[in-house]
């Protein structure tokens, strides 16, 4: 009759003679109907029984003890709840994250260099390598004698190289519209728009546009990128379904917003679409410090 979680307390109670096994019975099965006639919502009822907000209906222990029409019950508080908290098809948005991804290798930390050389030395004092293993790293070590003169040799000749300038133009500049600044770092692409509801979100934001009729999350996200971007630029979308979600506003006046990523995929920098008068592309910390508002979507 009792779930094994609870037949555990039953017992324990009857064999220690604190209630007869009617009133055992009675008080126990008393408990769920109690809360569910005391609650107006799932919630509700959750808290009046002490169960994990988070705990899904079918998890729920009294139902293998009470029939069906108890679980209709609860159910029917459970619809009541979403519908009341399901926002009306005009304020449902979705908001899209296009990165670009660091086009260069980050130089080591100085730990990370640290590292490297104790671990080579550690390898080399405490383990015996053969005659070829020792020519080799003498090669090597050559090698990068020559490296760190500039030379690098190429088939028997030694010529001259000169490494390409991590630091670009735009970092020199200051360009935030180019794409080629900061190559060792991910980038965001975030806008400026001058109509109410964009500039409710801030100065600066992620593109976002609001769902339209008989419009999937997804084609939104797709109509997003395309209001700030050109047709021919290549973005993958990496998912169908959304990263993050959160409330802007008033829970029940308020805009839902649900955000996809998305990698870029071209490389040129590109222009914008009249439907933004600006954007940029930024890095984390710019991110977080020119929009503090998406600091705490996971996204950056």
């Amino acid at each position: 009759m009792f779930s094994s979680a609870v037949r555990p307390s039953i017992r324990r109670i009857i064999t220690q003679g604190i209630v007869k096994p009617s009133k055992c019975f009675r008080a126990l099965s008393s408990l769920p109907l109690n809360a569910l006639e005391k609650a107006n919502t799932l919630t509700e009822y959750k808290e009046l029984r002490g169960l994990p907000r988070h705990m899904p209906l079918s998890y729920f222990p009294e139902l293998s003890d009470f029939g069906p029409t108890f679980k209709d019950k609860l159910r029917a508080l459970q619809a009541a709840e979403e519908s009341a908290s399901t926002p009306i098809a005009g304020n449902i948005a979705v908001s899209i994250c296009v990165e670009r991804y660091p086009r260069l290798i980050p130089d080591k930390t100085a730990e990370e260099k640290d590292w490297e050389e104790f671990n080579l030395e550690m390898h080399v004092e405490k383990s015996a390598i053969f005659q070829y293993e020792a020519e080799f790293l003498q090669e090597e070590a050559e090698k990068a004698r020559r490296k760190a003169q500039g030379e690098v040799e190429t088939r028997g000749n030694i010529l001259t190289f000169e490494p390409a300038d991590r630091i670009s133009d735009a970092d020199r500049a200051n360009d935030k519209r180019s794409l080629f600044r900061k190559q060792t770092e991910k980038l965001y692409l975030v806008g400026k728009a001058e109509t109410p509801f964009h500039a409710s979100l801030g100065p600066w934001h992620f593109p976002i546009v609001k769902v339209g009729d008989n419009e999937t999350l997804r084609e939104a996200s797709e109509r997003a990128v395309k209001d700030i971007l050109p047709s021919e630029t290549e973005v993958y979308i990496i998912s169908n379904s959304p990263s993050y979600c959160e409330t802007i506003g008033d829970e029940g006046n308020g805009v839902k917003v649900f955000y996809y990523r998305a990698a870029l995929v071209s490389l040129e920098t590109l222009p914008i679409n009249t439907a933004y008068t600006d954007y940029q592309w930024l890095s984390k910390s710019e991110t977080e410090e020119e929009c503090p508002t998406l600091r705490d979507t996971f996204l950056i």
